[in-house]
């Protein structure tokens, strides 16, 4: 569970407002991943994704990464780079180093 009350200052603070005031963009995307995710076929479709080195999300290949967090994501995920920087990225940016 999130715990509002930890997120008052610094980048929490700013990952907040972001997210509720200024992000509808960013939920929204963030919200598609989740629907995604939640699939009731979700899994079979990550074990494809995994096994033909293609992205859970849109099928494209998956197979190089600019960084080591984005491959990282991709065994975590099954989501290409673009995908990420889509789904995930531009959300938690304040977040994420590259």
């Amino acid at each position: 569970m999130f715990d509002i009350k930890g997120c008052r200052n610094g980048k929490n603070s700013f990952f907040l407002n972001r997210i509720i005031m200024g992000g509808a963009n960013d939920m929204t995307n963030l919200q598609k991943l989740i629907d995604f995710l939640t699939q009731h076929d979700y899994h079979a479709k990550f074990a494809i994704a995994k096994s033909t080195k293609t992205c859970v999300m849109c099928g494209q290949p998956a197979d190089k990464f600019s960084t080591k967090r984005t491959a990282l994501e991709y065994h975590v995920s099954s989501l290409c780079e673009a995908c990420q920087d889509t789904y995930i990225s531009n959300a938690f940016k304040p977040f994420i180093s590259h």
